[in-house]
């Protein structure tokens, strides 16, 4: 009997499951433009951008889930660092933000902490 069990088992550890592919695409994503700024005046300039996603799953695959994960930077980063706009004679340090599940804002970071904005 455990002879069985043992070839049954040894069997299984051959088969992997089939996986599947999640195949999203991302429209209509604008520049982030922003508001005229006041060197001298202590308040924070914000604006916003939306962009557009869509996922679609192969019928075999309905009742399995997925993470959508969005970065920016280059691969690799991980650190928080200011990001900065320059031209001729200055820069500009800003950074950019995004809301997570309980609404707070959330420094948007790299690829090794990319934000997950949508889980099924």
């Amino acid at each position: 009997m455990w002879l069985r069990v043992l070839i049954l088992l040894a069997g299984i550890c051959f088969f992997p499951m089939k996986s599947y592919a999640v195949n999203c695409t991302i429209s209509a994503v604008p520049n982030v433009a922003f508001a005229t700024v006041n060197p001298f005046s202590p308040s924070d300039v914000t604006t916003s951008v939306t962009f557009n996603y869509t996922c679609t799953k192969v019928l075999g695959d309905l009742l399995g889930g997925y993470t959508l994960c969005f970065n920016l930077g280059a691969p690799g980063g991980n650190t928080i660092a200011t990001r900065k706009m320059t031209t001729t004679g200055g820069s500009l340090n800003y950074q950019l933000y995004y809301k997570n599940t309980s609404g707070t804002n959330v420094v948007w970071v790299t690829r090794a902490r990319a934000m997950v904005l949508s889980q099924w």
